[in-house]
């Protein structure tokens, strides 16, 4: 004998999956592609600024970064850089850290341009290089 199934007694409530309109999806989308975009003119300026920082320490140059100052534009011996190793490991040195001065001594040729390189640099010392 088979017992009748009572009415009372309900199937299991089956898992749904969220559900998204293709809006909400372009939307994220579009978030995430600008969002990407930042990044990538972001490393396209460091991979710039890299650039022109080993080319001036190539002919002798020095460079310093926005952290190696305070906001009086005195030196700040020995300074480490704010932002966490692990980012500085994956995404580059040049991308968080400005370049604001530029000294080199003597330079053969001028092998960069430096408005372009190093758009942030405010001080930039060239003796004895011709022009």
């Amino acid at each position: 004998m088979s017992v009748p199934a009572s009415p009372l007694t309900m199937p299991k409530p089956r898992l749904r999956w969220f559900q998204y309109s293709l809006r909400s999806l372009l939307l994220a989308m579009l978030a995430a592609s600008l969002g990407m975009s930042w990044v990538a003119v972001k490393m396209q300026k460091a991979r710039r600024q890299k650039e022109a920082v080993e080319a001036i320490l190539k002919f002798g140059g020095t460079v310093e970064y926005d952290y190696q100052q305070n906001t009086s534009g005195k030196r700040i011996r020995g300074a480490l850089p704010p932002t966490a190793t692990w980012w500085r490991n994956l995404l580059g040195n040049n991308f968080f850290d400005s370049v604001i001065e530029i000294q080199v001594k003597y330079c053969p040729m001028r092998p960069w341009n430096t408005s372009s390189s190093c758009p942030t640099s405010r001080r930039c010392d060239w003796d004895a290089v011709p022009r």
